[in-house]
C-alpha cells in the first residue's frame, strides 16, 4: 500500500515539474512588444527605465511576457499633426512633456491618460554670472528684471551699466512653434504679465502684453542656432549665442558640468512658473486588444512605482516629495542657485488649444 506521505510528495513533484514547464514554456515564446513614444526630454530617463523593465521578465495575464520598444517625439508635432499617427500604424503609448499636449491632441488620435505624471520639471531663469550681476543687485533673475532690461535701448549692455563690447542683450529659450519647452515659456510670460495662473485669449491679445512679449521675443538672436536644448548651446558656446535664458530644470541639469566655466551660470525660478509634468497616456481605440492594455498598464505602473527611483538621476523631480542632497546631479547645481525644494510661486494652467495657437502665432 502506497503511504498518504509518498503520494503528497509525487502531488508535490507533479505540481513542481509543471511549474517549471509552464515557466521554460513562457520564457521560449517571444514577448510582445508595445512601443512607445516619449518627448527627447525625458528620453534618457526612460531608456534606462525601459531597459530595467525589459529585463524583468514582467508578464501579463500570467504567461505573456512583455518588452517596450522606444522612439522620440515632440509634443507639438503630435497635437499638430506634424506626426501622422493613425488606426494602423502608432505607438501603444505616449509620454509626451506635458498634460496639456494630451488635451490638445484631436479625436482622430485616441490616447487616453493612464498616469497624470511619471516625473516633473519647472522652468528655471539661468544667466552668465557677469551678465546677471549687472542686472540684478541679488543676483536673482525674474520676468520684470529682463523685460526692463531687453527695453532699455533695446537691450544694450552699456545703457544696463555692463561693457560695450557685449552688445545687445541676447535672450534665448526653445523656439515654441516647435517645443513644449518654448511654448512653457510663453505660458509664464503671459501669467507673469496678466498676474493670472489662468490664461484666456483676451489676455494673450491684450495690446500691453503684446508690446510686452515682442520686445522680448525681439532679444532672441537665432532660435535655429538655440534648437530644441539652447542650453547645451550656451554650454559649448557660451556668451557668443545667449546670455540669459528661461528652460525647462532638466535641460540645465544636464549641462551643469560643461556651464560651470570661469563665467558660470547662475540660477533662480520664476515667481509665476509652468511645470511640465510628463503624464503616460495610452492608444485606445476599438482595435486595442485586452491585453496589450494591460501590458501599457503594467509598465505605467513600472514608471511610476520602480522608475521614480532613478528619476532625478537624469535631471527631473519625482511625482511625490522632492529631491535630496543625495542626488547629485541637483546637489552639484545648489551652488549656482538650484533649489533642492523650489517654491514654484504661482503656477500657471495652460490655456484652451485656440488660445494656445493664438501665442505659437504671435511669438511662436
Amino acid at each position: 500500500m502506497i503511504s498518504r506521505g509518498t503520494i503528497v510528495l509525487a502531488i508535490f513533484a507533479i505540481i513542481v515539474a509543471a511549474i517549471i514547464g509552464l515557466s521554460q514554456f513562457v520564457q521560449n515564446q517571444p514577448p510582445m512588444e508595445i512601443n512607445i513614444a516619449v518627448n527627447p526630454m525625458a528620453e534618457d530617463w526612460m531608456r534606462a527605465v525601459v531597459a530595467d523593465f525589459n529585463a524583468s521578465d514582467a508578464l501579463v495575464n500570467g504567461t505573456t511576457r512583455v518588452t517596450v520598444n522606444l522612439t522620440t517625439t515632440s509634443d507639438i508635432a503630435v497635437w499638430d499633426e506634424h506626426v501622422k499617427w493613425s488606426s494602423s500604424d502608432h505607438p501603444d503609448a505616449w509620454l509626451p512633456a506635458s498634460s496639456a499636449s494630451v488635451s490638445y491632441i484631436n479625436s482622430n488620435i485616441p490616447f487616453q491618460t493612464i498616469a497624470n505624471s511619471t516625473a516633473q520639471t519647472p522652468l528655471v531663469w539661468g544667466g552668465f554670472q557677469s551678465r546677471v550681476d549687472i542686472l540684478s543687485a541679488d543676483g536673482i533673475l525674474d520676468w520684470d528684471t529682463v523685460a526692463q532690461a531687453v527695453q532699455t535701448n533695446d537691450g544694450n549692455w552699456a545703457a544696463l551699466g555692463g561693457e560695450s563690447g557685449w552688445g545687445f542683450l541676447k535672450l534665448a529659450y526653445a523656439r515654441p512653434s516647435n517645443t513644449i519647452a518654448g511654448l512653457a515659456v510663453l505660458f509664464s510670460g503671459a501669467g507673469e504679465f496678466a498676474g493670472s495662473t489662468t490664461l484666456d485669449r483676451n489676455q494673450v491679445l491684450d495690446s500691453d502684453f503684446n508690446a510686452w512679449m515682442e520686445a522680448i521675443v525681439a532679444s532672441v538672436p537665432n532660435f535655429q542656432t538655440l534648437g530644441s536644448n539652447p542650453a547645451a548651446v550656451m554650454a559649448s558656446r557660451g556668451t557668443s549665442v545667449a546670455e540669459i535664458a528661461l528652460l525647462p530644470e532638466v535641460l540645465w541639469l544636464n549641462s551643469l558640468g560643461d556651464l560651470n566655466k570661469s563665467d558660470p551660470i547662475t540660477f533662480s525660478y520664476p515667481a509665476t512658473q509652468f511645470i511640465l509634468d510628463f503624464p503616460l497616456a495610452m492608444w485606445d481605440d476599438n482595435n486595442t486588444d485586452d491585453t496589450t492594455k494591460l501590458a501599457v498598464q503594467a509598465f505605467a505602473d513600472y514608471v511610476t512605482g520602480v522608475g521614480q527611483k532613478t528619476v532625478a538621476k537624469y535631471g527631473l523631480r519625482p511625482i511625490s516629495g522632492e529631491v535630496t542632497s543625495t542626488d547629485s546631479l541637483f546637489a552639484d547645481g545648489v551652488s549656482f542657485g538650484i533649489l533642492l525644494e523650489p517654491d514654484y510661486g504661482q503656477i500657471v494652467t495652460a490655456p484652451d488649444k485656440n488660445t494656445t495657437e493664438t501665442l505659437i502665432e504671435r511669438f511662436g
